[in-house]
């Protein structure tokens, strides 16, 4: 799939990959340059104080797992969040 830059350096996602990967208006995302490719990667952000205990608790656990690149990924926001809501 093709896509171009304006002159503001706005990229427009085609509203297939926005349906399939559940993306709205206001989302966050992560942008990384790897071998001379763009990586785009959708986030939830949290802030800590609405945390639960548990939460918390994975929070730091996902931090470490970051910290030494044993990153998960998931396909939809909904995958992400099962995960995170797992005991």
């Amino acid at each position: 799939m093709v896509v171009s830059i304006n002159s503001r350096g706005t990229l427009t996602l085609p509203s297939n990959i926005r349906k399939e990967l559940e993306l709205k208006d206001g989302d966050h995302f992560d942008i990384e340059v790897k071998l001379g490719k763009i990586i785009i990667t959708p986030l939830i952000l949290v802030p800590k104080t609405q945390l639960s205990l548990k939460g918390k608790e994975k929070e730091k656990e996902a931090s470490k797992e970051v910290k030494d690149k044993k990153i998960k990924t998931f396909s939809t926001s909904k995958e992400l969040i099962e995960e995170l809501n797992e005991d």
